[in-house]
């Protein structure tokens, strides 16, 4: 991923309101919204969701075992990295090590490689695909006016490198634990940055009343190929908020100081309630070039599914030209 940044000005807005699925433009023709499921604000209470789980994406597993080692820890490593090294699985090394902080390794510190794997060669057998630690929530269910369900919830990025073309089952269960509806999603957001969430939303022909429940699992997940490398997030400064007809209003400056020319790809609106549930959230298609050191000002709108107080983040991604 690139580099947030700022510096000489170039301004242009984008104007985007939100009535349920419907999106008006009054400034910025060029940005066209996408298709939203129809969304209402209903005076019934967000259902509450379990505590958060941590989803690994499944590891093929080398063929050939050889006793553990142990390996000391050195400026610049990573667990990830090490685990590559030596041929292990992202999961099994670090259950082997429960007290390490994958994101802080403590450097000269001796750690166990459990049954690391090597060919004839003495190269390390590397699983067949790379292991990437999402954090997965139950998402928050909201009924809707058209006989139907609305899911939103969000995906944690916990690895230190960026995460695209994550895609999630959900399911809802009745009272008794009988499936009532399920559906796969993939994300509106193309890249997941470290550290960083990104949200998702699915719409259930189901009946309400049936309702009790909704679990999240995770279908598939990449490693950032090279080309997503040269997708840049856009420094935000100057944000102000504001409630308008309903509306959720978010009025921001960009700063592009990625050293290069980018090309705006989406602006993501996300709305939370002070439990951190996401009660609405809006993606707006951006189509045009920012210059090095150049400014935009964007407005961005979206709906909450709640009346209570909401806190809102902003994340607006682009793309290198060269």
């Amino acid at each position: 991923m690139g580099h947030w940044g700022w510096r000489r000005m170039l301004t242009f807005c984008v104007s985007v309101f939100v009535v349920g699925c419907s999106t008006t433009h009054d400034a910025a023709p060029t940005f066209s919204p996408t298709n939203l499921p129809p969304v209402t604000l209903m005076a019934r209470a967000a259902t509450e969701s379990p505590p958060p789980s941590v989803i690994m994406i499944p590891l093929s597993t080398p063929i050939t075992e050889s006793t553990p080692t142990h390996y000391t820890i050195q400026v610049g490593d990573t667990l990830l990295g090490i685990a590559a090294r030596f041929g292990v699985p992202y999961e099994v090394l670090k259950a082997a090590n429960a007290d390490l902080n994958p994101l802080a390794l403590p450097i000269n510190q001796a750690i166990m490689i459990p049954n690391p794997q090597f060919d004839a060669a003495g190269t390390p057998i590397l699983p067949t695909s790379t292991p990437a630690q999402l954090e997965l929530p139950s998402p928050t269910c909201y009924p809707s006016p058209t006989s139907s369900i609305l899911c939103m919830g969000w995906v944690a990025n916990n690895i230190l490198q960026p995460v695209e073309r994550v895609v999630l089952y959900v399911r809802l269960l009745r009272r008794d634990g009988s499936l009532l509806a399920e559906g796969e999603v993939g994300l509106e957001q193309g890249v997941i940055p470290t550290g960083a969430s990104a949200p998702y939303r699915v719409l259930f022909n189901a009946n309400w009343l049936e309702y009790a429940s909704a679990v999240v699992s995770l279908r598939s997940a990449d490693i950032a190929s090279a080309a997503a490398e040269k997708r840049v997030s856009l420094q935000i400064e100057g944000e102000q908020q504001h409630l308008e007809n309903g509306f959720y209003i978010v009025s921001a400056t960009l700063r592009n100081d990625a050293a290069a020319s980018v090309h705006l790809l989406r602006a993501v609106l996300t709305l939370r309630d002070n439990q951190g549930h996401i009660t609405g959230y809006r993606v707006l298609p951006l189509d045009g070039d920012l210059a090095d050191n150049a400014l935009v000002n964007i407005d961005i709108s979206a709906v909450s599914q709640t009346s209570g107080s909401v806190s809102h983040t902003l994340f607006v991604e682009a793309i290198k030209n060269n």
